[in-house]
């Protein structure tokens, strides 16, 4: 087995950013020299074996008429932790923990290519310990999605499981690796990881990176990334952060028009007795060492007893979603601290507070300058939506249509791009698998695609939103190499229909090299890269 020594990244940024913001006064987000803070360890993958692949005959329900509310799940046995993803032609991902008693406990895997009307699959991996708390995303091509859940028991309660569905409709290519970090470091106790999917990297294996809260010897629950090794599918690295001790929760998110990760964790402040949020930012992209790329660390809450942090990102736009004591001290509601310049600077809002009670639990989806919010009150679930980029949000709506049935716990709830949402309810008795569909924020929402090249650059630009976009601004600049003609183009488009997509082209380029092309529109950057021989463009 391969050993790597511990590579230690200095940082040399202090900062201290003052923002004042109309709906929650003065925040202050702290970026701090942590010296020796990150380490980075390198061990084996091992591929899970295919006969540890089978297919369940689960209890999942099959719905001839779509309506509010659905039970997907609702076996005489406990359901919980659901987690969902969906790709760009609106396949969606599925899975939950499946508990059939005490000790045993699995996660089945469904697929669905009809919204949610029906659903397929239901293969579990059978590995020994006990698996829950999944997580799933798509990783931006096809169908290819990307999994992964805990096992509190096998290994110290360091095992890492990940599962790879190149194809999630046919269950014939997906593969599973595991790593045991206990073998060779002093992992232990891992959590309920979370996954982030990313396939623009040009390597075949590299498609995601994981975060969990674990500990490692005396330093007990930090935050914990772990992704596969750049030159070598036959390893992966995991990166712990030390100086953020004392967390319970964690997430993050990759952008997936820049490859630029967020990831987000609530250490406990000793001195204070209260939780920050931390941010971890970086590029997916290596480093010259051949290591992960970090940027930047920040910390938010000050002495608000920030809680429970969800993170989303897309085309330069950054939301952190938090449960704090903002309004009232002991109080908890849920701000989001909102940034549109890829998270260099921050301003925060108030997405719920308004209730006799608490609200908790949050999680986000970022569509660019649009978003979705969904945290709970009591047993019940809400959902808010931005279309400002974090500044102002809707009146939440509850989603659970029978009042107080929602499970109200970390994790037990989650919301795709397109508004596909599922929850953990206990309106039966037991609890069970819910899904509805919320839909988009009200407001156009620009998804930028197929990039391409040849003779010049050419762009697509989809309105999946509910609105039509109205004077749609857009350009495609070029950045690197000798660009001679055609660097910059900009244009509008007068109606972009909800649902509806347009070609926008650079026109007539000529120069030589290596060039970043980056294309904008509707708040939303995408950016490939490419080379430019004379007129031609070509390798994107």
């Amino acid at each position: 087995m391969q050993k790597k020594n511990e590579v230690l990244f200095l940082w040399a940024v202090v900062l201290t950013i003052m923002m004042a913001t109309a709906s929650a006064g003065v925040i202050t987000v702290t970026n701090e020299d942590f010296g020796e803070s990150i380490k980075i360890l390198k061990l084996e993958a091992a591929p899970i074996s295919e006969s540890m692949k089978v297919t369940r005959t689960l209890e999942i329900m099959k719905n001839n008429v779509m309506s509010a509310n659905i039970p997907i799940a609702s076996a005489p046995e406990d359901e919980s932790s659901p987690t969902i993803g969906i790709s760009l032609d609106g396949t969606l991902g599925l899975a939950y923990t499946f508990k059939q008693d005490f000790f045993t406990s699995e996660v089945p895997w469904f697929y669905s290519i009809d919204n949610g009307n029906t659903w397929d699959g239901g293969v579990v991996w059978i590995i020994e310990g006990i698996q829950q708390g999944p997580s799933i995303d798509f990783t931006g091509t096809d169908k290819y999605f990307v999994g992964s859940v805990q096992d509190p028991v096998n290994g110290d309660g360091a095992i890492q499981h990940c599962f790879y569905m190149p194809d999630i409709t046919d269950s014939e290519t997906w593969e599973g690796h595991s790593w045991a970090w206990a073998d060779s470091y002093p992992y232990h106790d891992r959590g309920i990881p979370d996954i982030a999917g990313y396939d623009g990297l040009g390597i075949d294996w590299w498609k995601h990176l994981t975060i969990c809260i674990g500990s490692r010897d005396v330093r007990e629950n930090m935050p914990i990334l772990n992704f596969f090794n750049y030159e070598d599918e036959t390893s992966g690295w995991s990166s712990y952060h030390d100086q953020f001790q004392g967390c319970e929760n964690s997430a993050v998110d990759i952008d997936q028009t820049n490859g630029y990760f967020y990831a987000v964790c609530d250490p406990y402040n000793e001195t204070r007795g209260d939780w920050d949020i931390a941010l971890i930012s970086g590029d997916c992209h290596p480093d010259a060492e051949g290591g992960l790329t970090y940027n930047d660390y920040q910390i938010f809450g000050d002495t608000k007893n920030s809680k429970s942090p969800d993170v989303g990102s897309h085309g330069g736009t950054v939301m952190i979603v938090a449960q704090q004591d903002e309004l009232i001290p002991g109080k908890e509601d849920i701000v989001c601290y909102y940034s549109s310049d890829y998270g260099q600077s921050w301003d925060m809002s108030i997405v719920a507070g308004n209730s006799a009670d608490s609200e908790t639990n949050p999680s986000i989806v970022v569509y660019g300058e649009s978003a979705t919010c969904t945290f709970a009150i009591g047993g019940d679930l809400y959902a808010s939506h931005t279309i400002d980029g974090g500044i102002t949000w809707t009146e939440a709506e509850r989603i659970n249509n029978q009042e107080s049935s929602f499970v109200n716990e970390r994790r037990n709830s989650a919301i795709t791009n397109g508004g596909s949402i599922v929850w953990t309810d206990n309106r039966e008795g037991n609890s069970d698998i819910y899904f509805d569909n919320i839909g988009f924020p009200p407001a156009a929402v620009i998804d930028i695609s197929e990039i391409s090249g040849g003779f010049g650059i050419t762009a697509t630009l989809s309105n999946i939103g509910g609105a039509d976009a109205v004077d749609l601004q857009w350009s495609i600049n070029l950045d690197g190499g000798l660009i001679l003609i055609g660097k910059n183009k900009e244009g509008t488009i007068p109606i972009l229909a909800a649902g509806n997509s347009e070609t926008v082209k650079a026109g007539f380029v000529f120069g030589f090299g290596k060039t970043t092309i980056q294309v904008t529109a509707g708040g939303v950057t995408q950016t490939a890269e490419g080379t430019v021989l004379g007129p031609f463009v070509i390798g994107i």
